[in-house]
């Protein structure tokens, strides 16, 4: 499945979720982590639908057992957490 021009990859998800959660940018993607982390279900999969590789990367780093090493997996070892 290709990416669709424009469209946010994967990695620049995972990019913009330790942006949200480590800098404090005030960026709309660091306000859609926000609303994703307050959001019911229900309003999960809305988010979901309209923002898949933001929403994926979030619940990702939510499940990984340690999210600093989740972080350094796609950014690097070089990635200050």
């Amino acid at each position: 499945m290709s990416v669709e021009e424009g469209a946010m990859t994967y990695e620049q998800a995972v990019k913009e979720v330790w942006v949200w959660q480590y800098s404090n940018t005030g960026s709309f993607y660091s306000q859609l982590c926000t609303a994703w982390q307050k959001a019911d279900p229900k309003n999960r999969a809305r988010l979901f639908q309209a923002f898949p590789q933001l929403c994926e990367a979030m619940n990702d780093w939510e499940a990984a057992e340690e999210p600093a090493n989740w972080f350094r997996k796609y950014l690097g070892q070089t990635v200050k957490v």
